[in-house]
Formats: structure tokens, sequence, C-alpha cells
């Protein structure tokens, strides 16, 4: 049973292996020493929490968390878990919670060696926990259980979730998450040390298999690359052919002219004064993330271009790292600054010529033949490459290479 609640984090307890764990008395003990260690390895946690949280594994779990969190799955989560407090049996349940707190806040009292609690208090907990149980069994298979669990199996089911737990994989594998790793479990040894309490049973999350492994291809035939390779050299030539003409002379010379105005000017100012800000270099740091991991992704062998499917996705929670960097971005002051900018840009005397000379390059006889051997090699490209999933028994074909 799966609730969003209370409930999801203490699940059902078992009254009576409450009772067999506090046979006497609950107490948790700390001494001084114990405590001045236990807060120095908390320290230490902190400290490498603050190292790494601009780090690039940190803020790629960040994002994805952040995503999965805002997906529509996870809100109707939350919506149902409104729907079920407001009902008969939710209330009921969180009535029983209550009773359960009260127990403790009214018996439960902190003396020297820690806190304490009566035996008698203790059976009257163990009976408040049987009534939560109870209202857990009579829940079980009900419609708010149906419910719960197909609303969890889409919100895990999810683009987001699935972006989230390759984050969560990549971040345990890095050297940042090592360093937590490592600090949290030192916090773990000093606590299990240093604080004498009832035993809690613990489990380690378990690693989810990738089943991801085929790889994506690219292909074409020799025949199909020498079309391309043919309709390629006509650009070239093509243009080799004109570039010297008075049409992509004048194009040339309003670019140029363009490109070195006020107002272009004033568009690379704003760039790097936006880029000198904490969202700047947030947003460049995210972009950059995008170039290294299609330079890890992307490689070549004997045969050509490889990429495997797992980066694909790698590379696409990357790419959704920097749209949510945009998105932000035009809810602030700096999208306001850089439409005006830019409007400039566009609409001063030298764009005026660049828009003016592009028109006029089009209609000539130059740009008609550039237009045309453009037009060819696309379709070329479009007829004679293909890209699919590689199968794990494929067996490649003689006449075909990755591209």
């Amino acid at each position: 049973m799966k609730f969003a609640t209370l409930a999801l984090f203490l699940g059902t307890i078992s009254a009576s292996q409450f009772e067999d764990e506090l046979i006497n008395e609950l107490k948790i003990e700390v001494s001084k020493a114990g405590q001045a260690a236990i807060e120095k390895e908390a320290t230490d946690v902190g400290r490498t929490m603050k190292k790494i949280e601009h780090s690039r594994p940190v803020r790629n779990l960040e994002a994805s968390a952040k995503r999965f969190m805002h997906t529509k799955e996870v809100a109707d989560i939350k919506t149902l878990d409104k729907k079920f407090l407001a009902s008969p049996a939710g209330k009921k349940l969180m009535r029983e919670w209550s009773d359960v707190g009260h127990v403790l806040k009214e018996h439960l009292h902190k003396t020297k060696t820690g806190l304490h609690m009566d035996n008698d208090a203790v059976e009257d907990l163990s009976d408040e926990l049987d009534d939560v149980a109870d209202e857990y069994k009579d829940l079980d298979g009900s419609k708010w259980d149906k419910a719960y669990e197909r609303a969890f199996k889409r919100a895990f089911s999810t683009k987001q979730a699935g972006a989230l737990h390759r984050r969560m994989k990549a971040f345990g594998g890095s050297n940042e998450g090592k360093m937590l790793k490592k600090e949290m479990r030192e916090l773990k040894m000093a606590v299990k040390k240093n604080l004498k309490i009832s035993d809690v049973d613990s489990s380690d999350d378990e690693d989810l298999e990738d089943d991801l492994e085929s790889m994506i291809k690219i292909h074409v035939t020799k025949a199909g690359e020498r079309a391309i390779t043919k309709e390629a050299d006509d650009v070239e030539d093509t243009w080799k052919s004109i570039e010297h003409s008075r049409v992509v002379r004048n194009t040339g010379a309003a670019l140029k002219r363009w490109g070195h105005s006020q107002e272009m000017k004033d568009l690379e100012a704003l760039d790097r004064k936006f880029l000198s800000t904490p969202r700047g270099k947030k947003m460049a740091a995210e972009i950059e993330d995008v170039f290294r991991q299609l330079d890890k992704s992307v490689y070549h062998n004997k045969s050509g271009l490889m990429i495997n499917n797992n980066e694909l996705q790698t590379v696409d929670d990357e790419l959704n790292d920097v749209e949510a960097e945009f998105k932000s971005f035009k809810k602030s002051k700096w999208q306001g600054a850089y439409d005006n900018a830019v409007k400039k840009v566009f609409t001063n005397k030298e764009a005026g010529t660049v828009d003016r000379r592009i028109k006029a390059f089009k209609a000539s006889p130059q740009g008609k033949r550039l237009a045309k051997e453009m037009h060819e090699l696309g379709q070329s490209m479009e007829k004679n490459i293909k890209v699919t999933d590689l199968p794990k028994n494929f067996s490649e074909e003689d006449d075909l290479f990755l591209f």
C-alpha cells in the first residue's frame, strides 16, 4: 500500500515487534563525548555538501529532481492525497496517527541521559500503534490502495523519473557522490557507536540494472555515400564559383558592418554582464555540460561514428537542464533587457542593409544556383541516410558502414 502522507514514510507498524524492542523502557542515551563526535561528523557532512553543491553531478541531480517533482503525475499524487485525507477513511487514519503523537508528547521525557518513557506509557503507545496497523489492514486492497498504486506507478514510469534515476546513479558513481557517501558513512558509524537506542532495521538500496544495451546506428550504403559526396562537392564547387561575385561580396560586407554596429556591441556587453552573474554562470555551465556530454557520447571507431542509446538519454537530460534554465530566464529581468537589445540589433540601419542584400542574393542567378545545389544535397541525405537501433544480435553487412 502506498500513501504519500506520513504513512508513506512510516509504513505499517507491527505493535508486537515494537513491544519486544521496548521491554522495560524507551531510552535514548548519548554521552557528551559521543555528542561531540556525532556533531563533528555532521559538520563534515555539511562542509562536503557545501563543497560539491555547484558541481555538475549535483546540479544535474537537482535539476532532474525538480523536473520530476513538477510532473503532472506527481501533482496527481498530491491531488490524490487531498482527496484521501478529506475522505472518512483518511480522516480516521490521521486521527489514529494523531493519537500516537499525543502519547509520545505526553509520556516521552528528556532526562540527563536521554529520552525516557515509563512501562505503562509504552503499553499505551503499543495500543495506539495497533490501532494504526488495523487501519492499514482495512485499507489494504481498497479503492484508495489501488488508486495510490496506479498513481505511484505512473509517477515512476515517466521520462522525468527515468532521468532522475540515471542522475542518481551518475551521482553515486561520481567523485562528489563518493565524497558525500564517505562522510555519511562516518556520521552513521558515529551515531551507531555513541547513540544507545532500540535496534533499528536498516537496508541498503539496491542498484537497478541497465536494460538499454543497444546502439544507435546511422548507416549509408556505399552507393549512397557516393551520391551524398557528389552533391556536397557540387555545393562546394558552386560556392567557389560565386564567392567573389557582386551579390555575395555585397552580402558579406553588409553582414560585417552589422556585426560591428553599436547595437551589436551593446548586445555583446549585455552578454558579458549577464554571464558574470550567478544565473549567467549557471546557464553557461549547463550549456557547457551539453557539449561535454556530446564529446563523451559520440565517438569514432574503424566503422565510423557510434552513439550509445544510454548516452543519448544522458544528452537529452543535459538538454533538459538547459531548457529549464531558459524557462527560468524568461521570468527574470534579463529577458526584458535582451528583448530590448535584440530588437535594436534587428532594427538598426545595418540590419536593414543585410535584409536587402540577402533578398537580392536569393533572387540572383548565383543565389538560385546555390539554393538548387543545397536542395539536392538535402534530398540525397534524406534518401540515403538511415537511422536505426542496432539489435543486440546484429551482424554488420559488408556494404554498410557507420557514418
